[in-house]
């Protein structure tokens, strides 16, 4: 059984829809491309079951060392088109099956958001809405889903300062409201890439893991040096996305999240 067909039993009685509410389905992910094809889903849950476990520890306070903030962790790559955004979506499905979870996933591509227009949101307040005004609770912009312990925040409406937005102190107020202290959740943001913008490198400020995700065979190597550079003082996760393992003479296609590791 895959990972999202495991999330997806664990589903709760829910009403059809709701102002709040967003639905998730095996048709509407794999029709966006979040999910990977049948033949490859339970090689793909068992690598993101690898990807998350140090996560969690870290989240936890169960890792090597303390990580400050390690419940906020921002998936990113280093240039466009590395799969981050799948990475996103299925690694927060991976989360949102622990025991007790509470998994908030945030689009925060905002100069691109394209999780948000995936799943058919973008048309909805969110994040940018928030740091706009201060007339928004940004709990109340949360949608719960249908995949039990996962909620997501869309990206919001455009501003043409999304940099500042994102480094001002209604952005500290915001990361208090979603992840106030003894609440065990983790919050997911999907960045933009590192080296194309300055709000990566913003919000890399604020989290305390990065998930970077490197597109086997394309990303060239010092795109990668440069962006860890860029993220220092992180806790930083490496995912090698669509490899190719050699098995018993013959290529297997990797999936897209072939390997993954971790490193300071």
């Amino acid at each position: 059984m895959s990972l999202i067909q495991e999330a997806l039993q664990k589903m709760p009685h829910r009403p059809a829809a709701t102002k709040h509410f967003l639905t998730l389905t095996l048709d509407s992910l794999r029709s966006s491309g979040l999910l990977a094809p049948t033949s490859q889903e339970k090689l793909i849950s068992r690598q993101y079951q690898q990807i998350k476990r140090p996560l969690i520890a870290n989240a936890r306070s169960r890792g090597a060392a303390s990580v400050p903030n390690a419940h906020l962790i921002m998936v990113a790559s280093a240039l466009q088109g590395e799969g981050k955004t799948f990475s996103s979506i299925n690694l927060a499905l991976s989360l949102a099956l622990e025991k007790d979870a509470d998994v908030l996933l945030v689009d925060a591509d905002v100069p691109k958001p394209q999780l948000s227009k995936l799943l058919g949101v973008a048309d909805r307040p969110g994040l940018l809405d928030v740091l706009q005004g201060d007339s928004l609770d940004v709990e109340s912009l949360i949608l719960s889903t249908t995949i039990t312990g996962l909620s997501f925040l869309p990206a919001g409406q455009a501003a043409e300062n999304p940099t500042e937005l994102l480094t001002s102190w209604r952005m500290r107020h915001t990361l208090a409201r979603i992840s106030p202290p003894g609440r065990n959740r983790i919050v997911l943001f999907d960045s933009p890439p590192v080296l194309l913008t300055s709000e990566a490198q913003v919000l890399a400020d604020r989290v305390g893991q990065v998930v970077l995700i490197v597109q086997a065979s394309v990303t060239p190597q010092q795109a990668v040096l440069n962006a860890i550079s860029h993220l220092r003082g992180k806790w930083i996760g490496l995912v090698l996305n669509q490899c190719q393992l050699r098995k018993s003479g013959y290529y297997d296609y990797g999936g897209y999240a072939g390997a993954a590791g971790a490193g300071g």
